[in-house]
């Protein structure tokens, strides 16, 4: 029944492609696009109404080459729920900037949930629900394609993972559906850790039309203090990332936030570059930067503790993006747009343009 209902899928959105003339983008050819950088922006409300993400997209869509929109929760059984940011999507694809569907495994109450991922990737039966569910959701809601976003994957669902991809992908990217994932960044493919040992980066780069390395949060709020992304652990990613994959699939993940520590302990509180620069001119304190990791910090004094914020800004990036040209890498995805530092669309353009 399931195969069935796959196969329906299939010729319907072949259908709808054929009378609309296809809806998604042309396909890189298996080795890398050659063509424009990507800059994609990851576009997540935080809460209903909120403007900042939307006002960024509206502002930068002369230099976003995609949005993908944190919109829509995969469930162990394969079935899709959220909704199109309507405003937002209809904005892009008027401004000629491709809207791929975000899918994740998160939920507020949990945070990225292992146990779903597990369920969903372990049983092809319900991998097959899903391919079913967002092909059906990409065709009918008029989506780019697919941005999956699944985390905190067990170790041993490696190669669960990896046929979920090739499943995935065999449904969409015939039919002209861009096939991209967003992945943990690593600097070794350290198989039994589970935070990245699921992803097999050679794998994955088969089935992929664009990987999105999330490189940040190599310190994050659990840990201590440190830089979000130095720039020599970014490049340690890189080298690893381009060994097995091909450079112009690579899409370099750039924060646009930082983490704001006691100093000394472990628990960071995450903060978006305007609350961080808020911060500094309320504290009276002057940003200092690390010449080595590249990155700015500050210290302040708050309850009678040191505090200190690690951060990224426009200049952080900057350097990130001289390696993307040295790498010769796809391009960029931001997370998230309405957080970042405006000036970063500036640096962007001129490094990238």
């Amino acid at each position: 029944m399931q195969t069935d209902l796959f196969k329906t899928l299939v010729s319907i959105a072949t259908f709808i492609l054929a009378q609309t003339g296809g809806g998604g983008a042309a396909l890189p050819p298996a080795s890398g696009a050659p063509g424009a950088r990507a800059v994609v922006g990851y576009y997540s409300e935080y809460y209903p109404g909120e403007r900042a993400p939307y006002e960024s997209l509206r502002d930068h869509s002369d230099t976003l080459t995609a949005i993908a929109s944190f919109s829509y929760y995969l469930n162990g059984q394969g079935y899709v729920s959220g909704e199109r940011p309507t405003a937002a999507a209809d904005l892009a694809q008027q401004k000629g900037v491709k809207v791929l569907a975000l899918v994740h495994n998160f939920t507020r109450k949990n945070g990225f949930e292992s146990g779903t991922a597990h369920q969903l990737l372990a049983n092809p039966l319900n991998r097959s629900r899903a391919v079913a569910n967002l092909l059906s959701l990409v065709t009918r809601r008029g989506y780019s394609g697919i941005n999956l976003d699944l985390e905190c994957v067990p170790a041993s669902d490696r190669g669960n993972l990896t046929a979920f991809v090739r499943e995935l992908s065999q449904a969409m990217r015939p039919l002209g559906f861009l096939m991209t994932a967003s992945v943990p960044a690593k600097t070794a493919d350290h198989r039994d850790n589970n935070w990245s040992g699921a992803f097999d980066y050679a794998a994955l780069g088969v089935w992929l039309d664009q990987i999105m390395l999330m490189t940040y949060d190599e310190n994050g709020a659990p840990g201590q203090a440190g830089p979000v992304a130095s720039i020599s652990w970014v490049e340690q990613v890189i080298r690893y990332a381009t060994s097995v994959i091909h450079s112009r699939k690579i899409v370099l993940g750039l924060a646009g936030y930082g983490y704001d520590w006691v100093q000394g302990k472990t628990g960071g509180t995450a903060r978006e570059f305007h609350d961080i620069q808020a911060l500094a001119d309320r504290m009276g304190v002057a940003p200092k930067w690390d010449n080595v990791a590249k990155v700015p910090y500050f210290r302040y004094y708050s309850a009678s503790r040191t505090r200190i914020v690690w951060y990224e800004n426009n200049w952080s990036a900057s350097y990130k993006l001289d390696l993307v040209n040295r790498y010769n890498l796809g391009g960029v995805a931001v997370w998230r747009l309405g957080g970042e530092d405006p000036q970063l669309w500036r640096v962007i353009r001129a490094k990238l343009g």
